[in-house]
């Protein structure tokens, strides 16, 4: 379906090592040449290691918008280039999870997202930084992100997100308490458990993580709880998979725009499905950091 845009330029980015990747980016060039969009340049990028480069490249130029095709780890590796630039980003969810996708309210189809992007519903979106590393979504401390380490390509590209849970089964019976000291809000929180969860957006795996847009304005927030035993993890777990973990009173949940982690042992840390460093790391706010065209349910 053809439609009226006041985007008339646009650079395709896509990663095609994702899930079906190189046929979602061919599919995606015939969507915008029967939209009349001129197309500057389109990327299929099979190794993920050039996608900066390009990126840069393309914001330089300055097309309407730039349009990046992957998962959340890809927007993750490239987001960072966007931050402070007038350079309009649009997303083409084609990950295993695209939860990022989701917070934003996007279609996760080929053809819904284009239509979206055409749209240009742009709004100025926050993102966290830990370290010196922004992330769109969610970080993730300790058992999750033990299943993101050793959760293979290949089996994302076979079983998609079920791939999370067939790890998942495995890590559990290996799986290790530790103790994570918090400092955030003037305030130290010490808790002995298997994971933490800092969350800039709403959508952790496809389950949410509170009801959409209901994250605290200008806060990320911190989840965790309290455990003892690998039984409490697979309590916890199960109630997420259900979406029902919220209701859990167990659980810790803080709002907070900066958090200093601690973790004993030290634990690494998936920062938007990529494992990019190990504790202690600090995790800060960016209010209105980048420019990201988002789905018409969403609100800012």
């Amino acid at each position: 379906m053809k439609k009226h845009s006041a985007i008339r330029s646009v650079s395709l980015i896509v990663n095609i090592s994702a899930r079906k990747g190189e046929k979602l980016f061919f599919r995606a060039l015939d969507i915008l040449y029967e939209n009349g969009i001129k197309i500057n340049t389109a990327f299929p990028v099979k190794d993920p290691s050039r996608l900066p480069l390009i990126v840069q490249d393309a914001i330089k130029r300055k097309d309407d918008v730039i349009i990046i095709g992957g998962g959340d780890g890809t927007i993750s590796s490239v987001i960072d280039y966007f931050v402070g630039k007038n350079a309009v980003l649009g997303i083409l969810p084609f990950g295993t999870s695209n939860s990022f996708a989701r917070t934003l309210h996007l279609p996760l189809d080929v053809e819904g997202a284009i239509n979206t992007i055409l749209d240009g519903n742009i709004e100025e979106i926050n993102l966290g930084k830990v370290d010196n590393d922004y992330f769109a979504n969610v970080i993730s401390i300790g058992f999750p992100a033990l299943i993101a380490k050793h959760t293979s390509h290949r089996l994302k590209t076979i079983f998609g997100p079920g791939a999370y849970c067939l790890i998942g089964i495995k890590e559990f019976f290996t799986a290790k308490r530790f103790t994570c000291t918090m400092k955030m809000n003037k305030k130290e929180h010490i808790v002995h458990t298997h994971h933490v969860l800092v969350a800039n957006g709403s959508v952790y795996g496809v389950s949410p993580i509170v009801p959409q847009d209901e994250l605290k304005e200008n806060s990320l927030l911190v989840l965790t709880m309290d455990m003892v035993s690998r039984w409490k993890l697979l309590y916890f777990w199960m109630h997420f998979f259900l979406g029902r973990f919220t209701l859990l009173p167990e659980i810790d949940a803080f709002y907070a725009k900066e958090i200093s982690i601690t973790a004993s042992p030290n634990q690494y840390i998936d920062v938007d499905g990529e494992i990019t460093q190990k504790t202690p790391v600090q995790i800060s706010l960016i209010p209105k950091a980048v420019r990201i065209i988002v789905g018409k349910n969403k609100k800012v």
